[in-house]
């Protein structure tokens, strides 16, 4: 969250709009969201109880406005409604992930021209004392790095848990204990679950930012200085030198990646989990 505070504060009043839109696009998708399953509610019971969903005075009324009769009917009319707001939920959702991409990447090549603009402007003397890697390794890579994992996280968090406000809120309307047990079972698996992440991501993190350095710092040299690299004939203790960077580079960048994937696939096994041991106990209970 501190990365953040920062980048927002070099936003421009223009960025810092485009995010309140993105959040509208938030709010409406969530609504739409919760709209799609709220349609499911009538539809299931209707199917389980066809004389029940007949009786219920909302979809009574709703059905006589179109003009609707007939148990058969109804069902097919609550699907038709059920798989529009789907749709509906959907695109909205597509619509809102395009925004949430648009507007990092636009504030990160914003960004990216921010840094250059200061190295530009500093005085040739600067230049001779800094290392040509490390400033191009600042403006293009590591600018994207902080925002994508920075503000794009933040942000895609921001979206989706408005959605989950608002469908938790319909849970507890519609089943206030159930909801509080699966939210404090799967609450605490997550924040579980995020401690351990978050500690092995910054030291892999670490350990990849000094491999991608050392490895920006090998070629830069070795390039740049190719004239007296040949003059010398010391092309295989480069070569060697990169060599070594390699192992570091790839264990963390590929265990990087691994320890971000894995939360889903442990909570989605926790959510299933959890959803079955409830159906089966209320199946014993005749619930």
């Amino acid at each position: 969250m501190e990365v953040v505070r920062r980048l927002r504060r070099l936003l421009t009043p223009d960025e810092r709009a485009r995010l309140k839109r993105v959040l509208a696009m938030a709010v409406l998708a969530a609504v739409l969201d919760m709209a799609a399953v709220v349609s499911f509610l009538p539809l299931m019971s209707g199917a389980a109880d066809p004389a029940a969903l007949m009786a219920n005075p909302v979809v009574a009324r709703a059905t006589g406005l179109v003009g609707v009769q007939g148990a058969r009917n109804v069902l097919v009319f609550l699907g038709a409604v059920t798989l529009g707001l789907i749709v509906l939920a959907n695109i909205a959702g597509i619509l809102r992930l395009r925004m949430v991409l648009l507007t990092t990447h636009n504030i990160q090549h914003y960004l990216s021209r921010r840094f250059l603009a200061i190295y530009l402007s500093r005085p040739y003397e600067w230049f001779l004392r800094q290392h040509t890697a490390g400033l191009t390794r600042k403006v293009l890579e590591q600018t994207g790095r902080a925002v994508e994992g920075a503000l794009f996280s933040t942000l895609n968090a921001a979206v989706r848990g408005v959605s989950a406000v608002m469908l938790v809120a319909l849970l507890l309307v519609v089943d206030p204990y159930l909801t509080l047990l699966v939210a404090t079972v799967m609450g605490g698996a997550y924040a579980v679950v995020y401690l351990v992440v978050k500690t092995l991501q910054v030291r892999l993190g670490k350990m990849r930012l000094q491999a991608v350095q050392d490895r920006f710092k090998i070629v830069s040299e070795a390039l740049s200085g190719i004239k007296e690299v040949r003059a010398l004939g010391v092309e295989q203790e480069f070569l060697r030198r990169f060599e070594r960077t390699g192992p570091p580079y790839v264990r963390a960048s590929g265990w990087s990646q691994v320890v971000a994937e894995a939360p889903r696939h442990i909570l989605e096994i926790l959510a299933v989990g959890t959803v079955l041991t409830i159906f089966l106990y209320l199946l014993t209970i005749g619930g």
